[in-house]
């Protein structure tokens, strides 16, 4: 796990083995007592959650290749912390995937769109990568 100075987003590098083939892997992040708003987009590679928490707003997500995604889910449940928006992925011998927040009151935010162009800009990065050569 690493995280860039100024970054919303920590990036999470997980390497699997197994002894027989497994079905996928999933990652996700919790929806609290599902009061927010969540926004699933499996063709840019992107998973938001808006929600207030006492008196301010707080965004959530998950940025990651959208190429390894079989499908996602905002699972409901009465229960508190038992929501959870969940990622399902192709299972692969090391998964990357990128999860952060943002809060309203840091400034940075105001909106839930502002959010979702942050979550957007993270996804354009992963889909294209910076790539240095030197000769």
């Amino acid at each position: 796990m690493s995280l860039d100075l100024g970054s919303n987003f920590s990036k999470f590098e997980s390497t699997f083995e197994a002894e027989k083939p497994v079905p996928n892997y999933t990652v996700g992040i919790t929806l609290h007592k599902n009061e927010g708003e969540s926004k699933l987009n499996d063709k840019a590679g992107y998973y938001l959650h808006w929600e207030k928490i006492d008196d301010a707003f707080v965004g959530e997500g998950i940025v990651l290749d959208p190429k390894i995604v079989q499908r996602s889910v905002a699972h409901k449940s009465e229960t508190p912390d038992q929501s959870n928006l969940l990622v399902v992925t192709k299972p692969q011998k090391k998964l990357t995937y990128y999860a952060g927040f943002a809060w309203q009151k840091s400034g940075q935010i105001q909106t839930k769109n502002d959010w979702e162009k942050l979550l957007q800009k993270k996804a354009q990065m992963v889909a294209n990568p910076l790539v240095i050569t030197i000769k």
